[in-house]
Parts: structure tokens; C-alpha cells; sequence
């Protein structure tokens, strides 16, 4: 189906090149091509949890592929197929007997039942397969390679393209179509390949039929390509965005997917777009019938298709991210729902032991790579010294928001019970947690720490609470508006962020009130300098120049919750549905 490079170079080649776009191709090396534009010095990253391929078979059973995932639906629950991280499943196909099978980067891998074993190893890495029994089965990727597997052997075919193949779809091994890199399009009559006019050179990603004279193909730019048998002619797309992946219950019932939650359906006259419920790249798409169909995509994404809708499926993979810290460029954890720790170490993501945690965390603190704590709901602290995650006592069971430090033996949390019973600040002074608890005060939500006698902490109805090192006192701020977040770079310069896109500022004796272009609530903000500060606002975020907020253009519509800047002076956004960008600052 798809070829989708290993998460380490993809990193690599976003964090070096600088690229604009959500991502860039080639002829010789097609990653994703989304068209989506971006202001200058944007670009999106994946954690490795992007699903690229979903097949099912005559059991019901449904699998789906990804970045060193593979996983089965098991009741209402996915489950993993000890998979291997470092493989990525690009496709995947059931044979007639119920047997799975995948294209990966180091061959075609077969699932015995209990783990994937390389069956046949290739010079070239595979980006597609396909199969009619499991002694006939095709497989093929990069720069023209295709393969046949015989149950036993694998065979080369004779080059009749360089360019990648992408996609394999066929009614029998003597009527077989492959499509890829520049337009490319083969076909196999059993004895050998064959190339096509398509006219187009627009990456063609994949392709679905019901018989030789009606075979669709999609791929960059909305482009959708119809086979009568004797030509390839483009179909009206109401899309113009990259289409990765087809398929369909009938030739009158055929969907494709794309960038940006496209989902487009063919009705035997026209195509038409439909409401995908996400904004997410969507990969792959797979149905049993035309009331069950499955599409995954980006970052764990996966939804389904009932008839009437789509939906968005729990899968506990598709992360929203709450937290984000950047030690440096190579160094970056992030952390959300579904108790999810993931860690970059500069080649590729993993994730840290989190032995099923049944939390939320909601906010990271790390003075040090070696020391990391991650707060979150229900009272949940934990602390990752570098090779182990332990959960920590925090005397509280109250949801802890926001997490902040001076060191990694004097850290502080905030947040409140979910329950109205007030709210709770508790420190860690490196040998255990104590909590001190504010039953008048309905909710706190951030805490930020200056100096031993300079922490404050912000919330509802114009809370703003100091601490001395001997007692938290209230500060008056002439306003009553909920404060969502804080961020301080000295005494006479500290900055709330707050509800209906308000910020206050605080100069040392007065107290003023900025208003930004949003009604979101201001949830995050952090600074570099008193002149250089950054505010997430729901779907915007703004910059501060010291004279005025101006508002950025990621060209997302993700939800933004946190945001960190590396040792590089790199800023990282995280969010919903697996966000995580990077903004590369020029000087």
C-alpha cells in the first residue's frame, strides 16, 4: 500500500531540512506528499504510531498495520500481534485461508499466530502486497522491485520501471495492476509486465477494481483515474488533496481516503466528499461490506464507517498529547491519554514502560533527561530516572494539571478535585510529596516557580496565589476572569493565560489585560524573553513581540495543549490526534 520511511529518518529529514510542507517526495523517495501548506518554519511530526494498512478476512476478523505496529480487533478491544518495532507493516493481506500476511521494509512477513516471521526476505524495501492463495502472492516497492512468492521461494521479476511501486490490485495472477511513483502504472498478464499510459504524473498511490474493464486508481492533488479496459481516464475528484488509499463493496459504492480526514465516495455517477469526524490523514481503508468499513491513518488514528457514519474508534492509539518537553532536538518526550509516555532519542520513538497506567498525564517537568516527572489525573505522579517509570505518592487524588520545578529535588503540581472540593498544590522535596490543600478555591490550574520564595499559581475567578517558602498568600488582580495557565521570567514580568483568549500581565505593581483574536481559553503560555512569548489558544496559536500578539499560521486544525522549546531555541507543540509540531526559529 504504502511506503511510509522509518520514523528516524523521517525526524531527521523534518528537523534538518526545514521543510514547509507537512512533508515532501520525490521520484525516488515518497514519504507524504499532503499539500499542505504551512507558514514558514512549521513542520508536523510523527510519533510512530501512524497506521498505513487495514485488511480483514471471510472470519470477520479485521487487522491494521502501522510503524511498527500491527494490531487485530478482538471483541471491542485491539490488541497487539507482537509486532516489531522495527518493522513497519506498509501493507498487509489475508489469504483465502484466513492467513496473514505483511509488506515490510526487509521482506514479506508472515503471522504464524503468535509473531511475525520473515518468509522471504528482498534486496528492496516493499510498500505493497497482494495474493490469491497463500502459494500465489505478489509483492513490490521500491524503485520497481515486484517479487512473487510461491509458498516456498520468492522470485524477482525483471525491472520494467524504476520508479516505486506503490499499490498491487488484480483479479487473478494473469490479470494483475500495479501502480506507483510518477504516474506509473504496470499490468501483468501472467508472463510479464507491461507498462501504461495513465497520463499524469501525480503519484499514484493505490488502486481497487471489480473487473478488467473497471479499475480505479486515486493519488496526489484528489487525482482519481478510471480503466475501461482499454484507457485510464480521470474521473471529476471533488478532492485536491493527496488520496492515499482506495476501496469498495461495489462498482456503485467506492471510497477513498486522504490528507486532512478526506473521504470521498463514488455513488456510479459521481464522487462526492463525506464527513470523515476527523481532521486526521487518513491511510488506508478497508471494508467487509458497505455498512462496515474500516480507514486509519496518522499518529493511531482509526474510524468506522456504519453506513450512516463515521465514527472516530477508541483504539487507545490514537493519543491526544497533553505534554511535550524538548531537551534538544533529539531528546523530546511527550505524554497523553491512554497513560501513553512516548521518547525520542534522535533515531526513533518508543514508548516508555507504562504497564497499562490507567491515567491521563496532563503536564512534564524535567530539570535533566535522567529525571522526568509527568503529573496527571487522579493524583497520578510519576518519575522516570532514566531507566525506570515509577508512580510516586502524591497525597492527593486531585487531577494535577500543571507541573513545574527548580530542581529535580523541589517540584511543585497543581490542580483540583473533579468532585468541586476545592483544589490542591503539592511539592516533592526529593524525598517524598505534601500536599496542601485550598477548600475555598474551586479549581487550580497552573503553577510556575521563579526562585525558592517566588511560586505562584493560577485559576478560577481571578485566582492568583503566591508562596514566600513559608506560606501562599493571594495576590489581588482586579479581575475575576479564569486563569488557565502562567508563565513568569521575573518578579515585575509575569504573564496568565485565561478563558476567551485573555492574557494578563503583571509588571511589579499593575495588573493589565490583553485581549487576543480567539474565544478559546488560553491554556498554555511560555516565553523565552518578556518580548518573545507564545500562547495556545484551542486551534490558534499567537506570538508576543513585546508591543503586541500577532497569531501564527501552522495551517492545522489540531487542538494545541502544550508547547516546549529545546536547548536549540526549537519550539514543540503538542496536541489531539497525536500532534506534535516543530517551529525552527531564524536568526
Amino acid at each position: 500500500m504504502k511506503n511510509f520511511k522509518k520514523n528516524q529518518i523521517l525526524f531527521y529529514l523534518l528537523l534538518f531540512w526545514g521543510i514547509t510542507t507537512f512533508l515532501t517526495c520525490d521520484n525516488n523517495n515518497k514519504i507524504i506528499n499532503s499539500n499542505h501548506q504551512t507558514e514558514k518554519g512549521w513542520a508536523l511530526l510523527t510519533t510512530g504510531t501512524s497506521l498505513q494498512s487495514v485488511c480483514g478476512n471471510n472470519k470477520g476478523e479485521i487487522y491494521i498495520g502501522g510503524s511498527g505496529i500491527s494490531l487485530k480487533k478482538q471483541n471491542e478491544n485491539w490488541i497487539h500481534l507482537a509486532s516489531e518495532e522495527r518493522y513497519t507493516y506498509s501493507d498487509l493481506w489475508c489469504s483465502p485461508n484466513n492467513d496473514l500476511y505483511a509488506a515490510t521494509e526487509e521482506g514479506i512477513l508472515y503471522f504464524n499466530g503468535s509473531n511475525w516471521d520473515i518468509i522471504s526476505p528482498t534486496s528492496f524495501d516493499l510498500f505493497t502486497i497482494w495474493g490469491f492463495d497463500d502459494n500465489d502472492i505478489f509483492a513490490a516497492g521500491h524503485a520497481g522491485s515486484i517479487y512473487h512468492y510461491n509458498g516456498s521461494e520468492c522470485t524477482v521479476f525483471k525491472k520494467v520501471t524504476s520508479r516505486d511501486i506503490l499499490d498491487l490490485w488484480g483479479l487473478s495472477s494473469n490479470d494483475l495492476y500495479a501502480v506507483g511513483a510518477s504516474g506509473a502504472i504496470l499490468h501483468y498478464d501472467g508472463n510479464e509486465w507491461d507498462t501504461m499510459s495513465s497520463g499524469t504524473d501525480k503519484y499514484l498511490e493505490a488502486l481497487y477494481g471489480f473487473s478488467s474493464t473497471d479499475v480505479f486508481a486515486v493519488g496526489g492533488d484528489g487525482k482519481i483515474l478510471h480503466f475501461d479496459g482499454h484507457n485510464w481516464n480521470n474521473m471529476d475528484s471533488p478532492a485536491d488533496l493527496q488520496l492515499w488509499d482506495i476501496w469498495g463493496s461495489a462498482p456503485d459504492d467506492i471510497y477513498a481516503v486522504g490528507n486532512k480526514g478526506t473521504i470521498v465516495h463514488f455513488d456510479g455517477t459521481q464522487w462526492q466528499k463525506q464527513n470523515s469526524s476527523t481532521q486526521v490523514l487518513l491511510f488506508s481503508i478497508w471494508g467487509f461490506n458497505k455498512e462496515d468499513i474500516y480507514a486509519a491513518g496518522f499518529n493511531g488514528t482509526i474510524i468506522h464507517f456504519d453506513g450512516y457514519k463515521w465514527t472516530t474508534v477508541k483504539s487507545g492509539f490514537n493519543i491526544n498529547f497533553y505534554g511535550v518537553h524538548a531537551f534538544t532536538d533529539g531528546n523530546i518526550v511527550v505524554a497523553g491519554n491512554y497513560g501513553n509516555i512516548l521518547r525520542f532519542n534522535g533515531y526513533n520513538w518508543s514508548y516508555l514502560d507504562t504497564n497499562n497506567i490507567p491515567y491521563v498525564f496532563f503536564d512534564i517537568y524535567s530539570p535533566s533527561d535522567d529525571n522526568i516527572f509527568f503529573s496527571g489525573s487522579s493524583g497520578a505522579i510519576y518519575h522516570y530516572d532514566g531507566m525506570t517509570l515509577n508512580s510516586m505518592n502524591s497525597e492527593t487524588d486531585c487531577w494535577l494539571y500543571d507541573i513545574h520545578g527548580l530542581a529535580a529535588n523541589n517540584v511543585y503540581a497543581a490542580g483540583y478535585d473533579m468532585h468541586g472540593n476545592g483544589s490542591v498544590i503539592t511539592h516533592f522535596d526529593g524525598n517524598k510529596w505534601t500536599a496542601t490543600f485550598f477548600n475555598d478555591i474551586k479549581k487550580l490550574y497552573g503553577v510556575w516557580c521563579l526562585s525558592d520564595t517566588e511560586i505562584y499559581a493560577v485559576g478560577d475567578s481571578g485566582i492568583f496565589l503566591h508562596y514566600d517558602g513559608n506560606i501562599w498568600s493571594r495576590k489581588v488582580t482586579n479581575t475575576d476572569i479564569n486563569h488557565r495557565s502562567i508563565w513568569a521570567y521575573a518578579t515585575n514580568d509575569i504573564f496568565a493565560g485565561c478563558e476567551d483568549g485573555s492574557i494578563l500581565h503583571y509588571d511589579g505593581e499593575n495588573w493589565s489585560l490583553s485581549l487576543l483574536n480567539t474565544y478559546y481559553d488560553v491554556e498554555k503560555i511560555l516565553g523565552r524573553t518578556p518580548s518573545d512569548i507564545y500562547a495556545l489558544a484551542g486551534v490558534q496559536i499567537f506570538h508576543f513581540n513585546g508591543v503586541e500578539w500577532t497569531q501564527m499560521h501552522p495551517g492545522l486544525s489540531n487542538i494545541f495543549r502544550d508547547i516546549s522549546i529545546s536547548d536549540l531555541n526549537n519550539m514543540y507543540v503538542s496536541g489531539y490526534n497525536g500532534l506534535l509540531i516543530r517551529y525552527g526559529i531564524e536568526y
